[in-house]
């Protein structure tokens, strides 16, 4: 091969080496600007665009992405609902609804320019629970992708708006075209536009000029992207959320304080006046939707009974080994003696309430403190279960309480205090001792002689029951218990570890007992309306993470298990 001819390739090889640097060097610059578009077109992040022109101190702000066809969660939701017939049908029927109302198609006329953030926003909060006539500014507005399809949305709805005797005027502002409808009962004006690829519909016509301001640069107000507050609580949300909701509850709480009618303790209002806001964030998982909350506080602003309740110990979670894998509902929890000390902390700052206590105590002739909560120190569940129906017009519904103590002894000798008390005051039914099934229960019965309710005492824990076959169900629990279940696995696995207890309920069986209690008339639309969209639901949990106390951040997460 010739020198010249070397020389040729060698140049040539240079320059497509030089070419590659720079589409890759373009291509970084491209993903680095448009970063959070291109995530958000992906569905693995949110955009926050409408927050970056929203004002700083916006109250209430709720953020949906439409585009989740990418996140893997939305092939199951795919399969089970919107290629769903009969799920198809109703959404067919409600759209059409929506047509006869407003003349708009969401496949025809939203869908084609509809982009990757969808936003509703309230500014003043404190404004609509103050009871103002005036409507408190609202903000709708999406992202749009195809100007000319969002315009042509834009002139349909002008045109149902003539047709209905509310016309819009017309304004431009930094060469943004405002479409404006007065009100004739109130100063209210509603605000359509498109400015910045966003389709704006707000009820204040000074808060869209402000927004249109922020996106052109010329105003030095802090955006609600910006605000301190709101950058610290999403931050602690999942990054690939599908939907986010924020609210700033500063201030809130004393103005519904103001509103209500009645008076909160001073320690329970300075409890609530210390939380500083909530949010929450929707994810779409491979099994179903988990929801993710945070609340943040300032703790040196809280009272002391708040602050060591937000310090407890996370629940061992025991007492689920006791509660059957057939269980409708549980809720278990650590101490109900703490609850009872930190509520009593809270409503002896009142002086009616200790008059009141003693007084009740006095008539009761047992203490509250001492004979009720005070041996409360374990674990504790309530379990809700499907039994056999004590009578034809009953719900197959029982379901028992077990309360964990330290000293059973102690515990026994302050129940049949209590018991002892009540029953000097006509307060109970006759009671008889019965063994079942190896527990010894003081129990009462109905007019058919079967067994109601009773109570006694179960391993360290006091049984509370109603219906015997409830009773029969905590003994066998242990051999099949919660903690085996499929279900409950599944969606322990979605909530937090060190947490306060899980709230459950297994949907399959749920639903399955009221579609049995159902009327011929009730099940007819139910089958068609309700069922499609429960049938994939297979249970739903719920549970608080103990960590973050001290930094003045609670966390907690939802889990609703959606499958075939």
């Amino acid at each position: 091969m010739d020198k010249n001819r070397k020389t040729m390739i060698g140049v040539g090889v240079g320059v497509l080496v030089l070419l590659a640097c720079c589409v890759c060097l373009l291509l970084g610059i491209g993903v680095y600007v448009y970063q959070e578009q291109l995530m958000a077109w992906l569905g693995l992040a949110p955009s926050q665009k409408v927050a970056r022109i929203l004002p700083g101190e916006t109250q209430f702000y709720a953020s949906l992405n439409p585009n989740v066809q990418n996140v893997a969660g939305y092939q199951n939701l795919k399969k089970l609902y919107i290629d769903n017939p009969d799920v198809q049908a109703v959404l067919d029927e409600f759209e059409s609804e929506v047509k006869k109302e407003t003349n708009l198609i969401y496949e025809e006329d939203i869908k084609p320019w509809l982009g990757p953030e969808v936003v509703l926003a309230l500014p003043d909060l404190t404004q609509a629970l103050e009871g103002s006539s005036d409507t408190p500014p609202i903000v709708l507005a999406a992202q749009t992708t195809d100007q000319a399809a969002s315009d042509n949305f834009i002139k349909k709805v002008l045109a149902e708006a003539a047709k209905d005797s509310e016309p819009f005027t017309e304004e431009v502002y930094q060469d943004v075209t405002l479409h404006i409808q007065e009100n004739q009962f109130s100063n209210d004006k509603l605000v359509v536009t498109t400015f910045d690829n966003l389709v704006v519909i707000a009820s204040g016509e000074q808060l869209v000029r402000d927004m249109i301001d922020k996106s052109k640069g010329k105003s030095e107000q802090t955006s609600l992207a910006e605000n301190a507050q709101f950058k610290k609580i999403t931050g602690e949300l999942p990054a690939n959320a599908v939907a986010t909701i924020y609210m700033d509850l500063s201030g809130l709480f004393d103005v519904a304080l103001q509103e209500s009618a009645f008076e909160l303790p001073p320690e329970s209002t300075q409890d609530l006046e210390a939380f500083e806001a909530v949010a929450m964030a929707g994810t779409l998982q491979p099994d179903g939707v988990q929801i993710d909350v945070v609340a943040t506080y300032d703790v040196e602003q809280m009272s002391e009974q708040m602050k060591t309740s937000l310090r407890q110990s996370a629940s061992a979670n025991a007492v689920l080994d006791d509660v059957p894998a057939e269980a409708l509902f549980v809720y278990n929890g650590n101490n109900l003696n703490n609850i009872w000390q930190q509520t009593k902390k809270s409503l002896e700052s009142n002086p009616d309430f200790n008059e009141g206590m003693k007084d009740l105590e006095e008539e009761l002739g047992f203490s509250f403190e001492n004979d009720v909560f005070g041996w409360m120190t374990g674990e504790f569940a309530v379990v809700l279960l499907e039994v056999p129906p004590p009578d034809e017009y009953s719900p197959p519904l029982g379901g028992y309480a077990l309360i964990g103590a330290d000293d059973v002894d102690n515990a026994r000798n302050r129940v049949d205090k209590v018991i002892a008390a009540l029953e000097e005051q006509g307060e109970m039914p006759p009671l008889e001792t019965e063994t079942i099934d190896g527990i010894e229960m003081k129990v009462f019965r109905n007019s058919d002689d079967q067994i109601q309710g009773g109570y006694g005492f179960y391993k360290n824990y006091f049984l509370l029951a109603y219906l015997e076959d409830s009773i029969k169900a905590v003994t066998v629990a242990s051999q099949s218990p919660l903690t085996g279940s499929d279900n409950f696995k599944t969606v322990q696995n979605r909530l937090p570890g060190q947490n306060n207890g899980y709230m459950y309920a297994d949907f399959d069986r749920v639903r399955s007992v009221v579609e049995d209690q159902l009327s011929d008339y009730e099940r007819e639309d139910y089958q068609k309306n309700v069922r499609p969209f429960l049938v994939p639901i297979h249970a739903i949990g719920a549970a608080s993470s103990t960590g973050g106390a001290e930094q003045g951040v609670n966390k907690g997460s939802f889990f609703i298990l959606i499958s075939e």
